[in-house]
């Protein structure tokens, strides 16, 4: 369903985000 897409497209991107800032810090990331 769109729901659980949502939730999981939310999920995964929240934690590539944070293993890919782990591994390689982008510039872009830094505010």
């Amino acid at each position: 369903t769109a729901a659980i897409q949502h939730m999981t497209a939310v999920l995964t991107s929240g934690e590539v985000k944070v293993l890919v800032m782990k591994h390689v810090p982008k510039p872009k990331d830094k505010k």
